[in-house]
């Protein structure tokens, strides 16, 4: 699979996603960057969660088994 050109930040997969964000935001601290998960540093020195289209398939899969649980 070729990498991933876009990042989509945790505002945008969870309006795509029709979820919660502080949800989101909890379920893909724990992905890591080869999950196409990774931290974006603005100017201003804040940071948002970002994900790949990889990362956003690895979202919903967790998703999913969260809430089958």
């Amino acid at each position: 699979m070729a990498a991933s050109r876009y990042l989509f930040t945790v505002g945008y997969v969870t309006r795509m996603l029709g979820e919660d964000e502080n949800r989101i935001a909890e379920i893909a601290i724990d992905m890591e960057p080869e999950d196409g998960c990774h931290a974006v540093v603005d100017i201003n020195d804040g940071s948002t969660v970002a994900l790949t289209t990889r990362g956003i398939e690895n979202l919903k899969e967790l998703l999913d088994d969260l809430s089958e649980t």
